[in-house]
């Protein structure tokens, strides 16, 4: 891990960690890499908070290594696809990563290819999306050339080139079609220069994205799964920056933080965070911190939580099923239950639970293991419902 002063929090869990503060990447990371240089295509899954962006940063220091003849330095262009709801705001977001990126070469020879892109389609690209506004034919014909045109800029570069497009499954709400433009433009016969790295935190939406073959890019990507990190190497991580910083943490209260977080990398750092503001320096982290910093957690800046299952007690009969089958899932820990619980929360069969699990695993909330009963994406989210839940039985 980097060196983090005694006197600062180490533990940073609200933005992408750099490639010196990552554990247990590495060797996934080569395996990518290695991957893309042989022209595969790659889609990742993973669920929220679970590193995928992270990753995309440990990877292009891996891919700017020399793997040997026929796998030289690979430059990365990362294109955030969050907002892309339209063609016009896929090409903003592909032009932002273009005119930005750091590779002083890349980004020159980008620059002056979007500049004679403007000029002979006479668009301004840095508003492009404001053009959205317009509704005609006209307006669908020229945002897909500007995007095609846009996608083609890496390839004109010249460059080996991996091009990682996060939250790929944003593009299946926008409108147009953005996944032909896409393989049109990058993976044609004379792309041979780049590969794509497409990553999300919905598998099933990315699935039927790839696996449909009435779509543009089926069969185009090797699928990968992001790997969890190791216990022991989350364990050795967390132990040596509380050491570092001058708060040492018992080994009970180390347990007790990663049982209740799961290994989830995001809150594993958030609650170890909480956990570090609560002691002052040359103090030791307990099991009773840990709880402390817990119950903080979840008391406070957690009415995502609340507004998450709010939204779903507000819904029709469906939204309310899902929103019982939280509840359920987060006391029980698994969908099958006798008779007595699934009349508790309002289940009359078990094909309708089936249903709502199926449901929330669209949603992101759960995922599906390989074996084994669905789990919560975010560990802490039952951990907050098991806590509020209206279902709960009470003693007296």
């Amino acid at each position: 891990m980097p060196h983090v002063p005694a006197s600062l929090n180490p533990f940073v869990w609200n933005r992408p960690l750099g490639p010196e503060g990552v554990v247990g990447m590495q060797p996934f990371a080569e395996r990518c890499a290695r991957i893309l240089k042989a022209r595969t295509n790659v889609a990742l899954f993973g669920p929220r908070g679970t590193g995928k962006t992270t990753f995309a940063g440990v990877l292009g220091a891996e891919l700017a290594r020399d793997h040997g003849p026929g796998a030289g330095p690979f430059v990365t262009v990362y294109v955030d696809l969050q907002h892309a709801f339209s063609l016009a705001a896929f090409a903003s977001a592909v032009h932002a990563a273009l005119v930005a990126h750091p590779d002083a070469r890349l980004r020159r020879a980008a620059q002056a290819r979007l500049r004679q892109i403007e000029r002979e389609l006479e668009v301004d690209l840095r508003v492009v999306k404001f053009r959205e506004r317009r509704r005609d034919a006209a307006r669908e014909d020229g945002a897909a050339q500007v995007l095609a045109e846009v996608l083609r800029v890496p390839v004109r570069v010249g460059r080996d080139i991996a091009i990682v497009l996060d939250e790929f499954q944003a593009l299946r709400h926008c409108k147009g079609q953005p996944l032909a433009i896409l393989r049109g433009a990058l993976l044609g016969p004379d792309a041979g220069a780049v590969s794509l790295l497409l990553t999300g935190s919905l598998r099933g939406a990315i699935e039927l994205m790839l696996r449909s073959s009435r779509e543009p890019l089926f069969a185009q990507a090797a699928e990968l799964e992001l790997p969890a990190i190791g216990y022991d190497e989350f364990a050795d991580h967390l132990d040596l920056a509380f050491t570092a910083t001058g708060r040492p943490i018992d080994p009970d209260a180390l347990d007790r933080l990663l049982a209740v977080t799961r290994l989830h990398p995001k809150r594993t750092q958030q609650l170890a965070w909480q956990a570090w503001e609560l002691v002052p320096e040359g103090t030791t982290v307990t099991p009773d911190v840990v709880e402390d910093a817990l119950d903080g957690l979840l008391a406070g800046p957690y009415v995502e939580f609340a507004a998450e299952v709010g939204t779903l007690a507000a819904g029709g009969e469906a939204d309310e099923n899902d929103r019982r089958a939280l509840y359920l899932l987060a006391a029980e820990g698994r969908p099958t239950s006798t008779p007595a619980v699934l009349a508790r929360y309002g289940f009359s069969t078990h094909s309708t639970l089936g249903a709502a699990v199926d449901r929330l695993v669209a949603r992101g909330l759960l995922v599906r293991a390989p074996r084994g009963a669905p789990a919560f994406s975010d560990p802490l989210l039952a951990e907050w419902l098991v806590r509020t839940s209206p279902f709960r039985e009470r003693p007296g």
